[in-house]
């Protein structure tokens, strides 16, 4: 799975509070894997192509300055992200639009492995395993993420846990139809206590994530949310915000 890609969505906004120091934190468990030689789903066919292959993506981004859910039509932030995938027999290399290495894919009978080569990535274990196999259902990856404390050298390690939720005969995005689409949907939460000017405070952090992989083309799009919510019982004060970013394939070359 593109776990770089979740990099730029981690960041938790830095406009809230100058926090004085962080806590402890805590997360939800990883769910155990099934590293099986067979199942439903061969996930090599979907996570990455089947030839060398340049992707174009747009990435949009929304704010919720409530913390409902609610976004706007309009996005904040919009990018365009390009990967070049070098495919191998046992090995696929991504490499990001400025021609760097960013994902190398390790393919065994039961695993996909990834080795991250970015240095400035969120995350605390730079290789990450999930299983080659699955059905529907079925938990196919784990992986600690890390999210910095705003305006501080802190940081909070969330676990996400990744599922093999759906699978689609069809599905269109940005004016294209996509033939036998997987989703893989990640979830995370973790919450830590801070000290701000004196005042205790508790940061909540939510993360879901949905990627959407063709069969042979490999990730044509996602949908991340990033929620927090940082609350003070000795001040009787609660902010909240949300952030959501979607990302569409453009073009395939």
């Amino acid at each position: 799975m593109p776990w770089s890609s979740l990099r730029n969505t981690l960041l938790v906004s830095a406009a809230i509070f100058s926090v004085g120091c962080g806590g402890s934190s805590s997360d939800h468990n990883s769910t155990s894997l099934d590293f099986k030689t067979s199942g439903t789903y061969d996930l090599r066919q979907y996570i990455v192509p089947a030839q060398n292959q340049l992707s174009t993506f747009v990435e949009r981004t929304y704010k919720d300055t409530e913390g409902n859910h609610i976004y706007g039509s309009m996005p904040t932030a919009t990018s365009e992200l390009t990967q070049r995938y070098e495919v191998g027999n046992n090995s696929v290399k991504a490499y990001d639009g400025h021609g760097q290495l960013d994902t190398t894919y390790t393919i065994t009978q039961t695993a996909i492995t990834q080795q991250i080569s970015d240095p400035n990535s969120l995350q605390f274990d730079a290789v990450v395993t999930m299983v080659r196999f699955a059905d529907l259902g079925d938990p196919v990856a784990n992986n600690i993420l890390n999210t910095p404390v705003p305006n501080t050298a802190d940081d909070i390690a969330m676990t996400l846990t990744c599922s093999l939720k759906d699978h689609f005969d069809s599905k269109s995005l940005n004016t294209k139809t996509y033939d036998d689409v997987i989703a893989i949907a990640c979830q995370g939460f973790t919450d830590t206590d801070i000290a701000y000017q004196n005042t205790p405070m508790s940061i909540s952090i939510t993360n879901t994530t949905t990627f959407y992989y063709a069969k042979s083309i490999g990730e044509i799009g996602s949908v991340n949310e990033n929620c927090y919510m940082i609350s003070s019982a000795q001040t009787a004060q609660t902010v909240q915000q949300c952030s959501k970013t979607v990302s569409e394939i453009t073009a395939i070359l």
